[in-house]
């Protein structure tokens, strides 16, 4: 539900959802700090991002893509670019564009902080 509700535009709706699911499974596997992660963007909770997209149990996954957006939000930028930098090149066809066409964003306003972050990383559009 809460990646969802990210998707619409609805990331109050996300961060309640994601508490609500940690708070009913106390050992999630690493999926529910990347959508936490990406509620915590959608509201400007971009330290906050750092920490659940830098966990143990999702860092490194593709959840990078996030981390990405959420440092170079946070105003860290050399972090943001060397993870982007790593991320690249696992995926050197990645663009920016790409993403956003293939995501089920309700509107463009809901992917926006997600595009900024990436854009200040240095990602290619």
């Amino acid at each position: 539900m809460g990646e969802l509700q990210i998707y619409l535009g609805k990331p109050q709706a996300a961060l309640i959802a994601c508490a609500e699911a940690l708070r009913l499974n106390p050992r999630p596997p690493g999926w529910y700090f990347w959508i936490m992660g990406m509620a915590q963007i959608s509201t400007g909770q971009y330290e906050e991002a750092v920490v659940s997209l830098s966990r143990e149990e999702t860092y490194g996954t593709g959840s990078r893509e996030h981390l990405i957006a959420a440092l170079a939000l946070a105003g860290r930028l050399p972090e943001a670019q060397e993870e982007a930098r790593l991320f690249l090149a696992g995926n050197p066809g990645w663009t920016i564009g790409e993403l956003v066409a293939n995501l089920p964003f309700r509107s463009m306003s809901a992917a926006q902080p997600f595009v900024d972050g990436w854009r200040l990383a240095g990602l290619p559009d």
